[in-house]
Parts: structure tokens; sequence; C-alpha cells
């Protein structure tokens, strides 16, 4: 199980063509059947940063918001942390997502977009806590991943190519 912080940058970024991340990336960690969370602090500040964020799709993020209300213990993992008081949208993210035990990970809508230094390994470090910066489209693959096949060994038929055929059909 990973648990993940969205970032308000993520929702305030969102354009009309991206639509489809919100179903990929939000409506994914709002899913009970998959194991993955999102990270929330006890006091749900979190919540109203979301509900107040300048998105052009507040109806998503209220449906969202209230799924994730639904089944709060197995969509949510509830952070030990005050957010009281910060103004700064990236901060109150990254002081979330800092507190988070064991990997911690961000989903913002852009490296581009986040303020703070970002490492080759798409890390920074906040308070001492390395964490890992996830755009919307690695986001996107790390809670979807596609399963992929792999023929091996296999036998398929048909002719002989190092072999000629004349106008009969007749090897030569």
């Amino acid at each position: 199980m990973a648990v993940y912080t969205v970032s308000l940058n993520l929702l305030e970024n969102l354009e009309d063509s991206e639509k489809p991340y919100m179903v990929s990336i939000l409506f994914r960690l709002a899913n009970d059947t998959q194991p993955d969370k999102i990270a929330v602090d006890k006091k749900m500040i979190i919540f109203t940063r979301y509900r107040e964020a300048s998105c052009k799709f507040p109806d998503s993020v209220k449906t969202w918001l209230d799924f994730l209300s639904y089944a709060p213990s197995s969509l949510v993992e509830k952070i030990d942390v005050d957010l009281e008081g910060i103004d700064d949208s990236e901060e109150i993210c990254l002081r979330l997502c800092s507190k988070t035990k064991g990997a911690k990970q961000m989903i913002v809508h852009s490296l581009g977009l986040v303020n703070a230094d970002i490492d080759e390994d798409n890390c920074t470090i906040y308070n001492g806590c390395r964490i890992r910066i996830l755009d919307k489209d690695e986001a996107k693959c790390a809670l979807n991943p596609q399963i992929a096949y792999s023929i091996n060994n296999s036998i398929v038929a048909g002719r002989d190519v190092n072999k000629s055929t004349n106008n009969t059909g007749n090897e030569e």
C-alpha cells in the first residue's frame, strides 16, 4: 500500500482537455478496491483546501471528496500534523507529505509548477525528509499499472522462408 499526498497544484492546474486525469488519479484513489490511500491531516484541513481550490471542475472535486468521506478508513491515511495557519498551497502539501510514514510521495500537475528544488530523481528535501514528486503522468502510470504479456518460445505455422517454391507449389 502506498500513501499519496495530492497537491493543490494538481487540482488548480488541470485544463479542460485533462479531465481524464480526474478519473485515472483522483477517482482511482477514491476506489476502495485498490490498496493505495490519500494522506489527510487529522483535522481535515486539507479537505477544506481541496474544496476551496480554484479548479475548473468543482463538481468533480466535490464528488471525489464525497467518495473519500464515505469510507475514510479504507481510502485515507490520517496523518498527525498541524496544518493550521499555513496559507501557501505548496507548503501545506509538503508539510502533510513530510509527516507521512513510509515512502513520501506527492502528486502534482507538473514538475515545472513546483517551487521547491527538485533533483534528477524528481525528489525534494523538506524539513529533512526526502519527498518524491510525481507529475500527473507519472502518477497515472503508478496508479494504473498495465499488465504486460510476453510470448516466449512460441511456434508460428508457416513456410520456411529459406526454401523457395516454384509456381506449382513444389519445393525446388
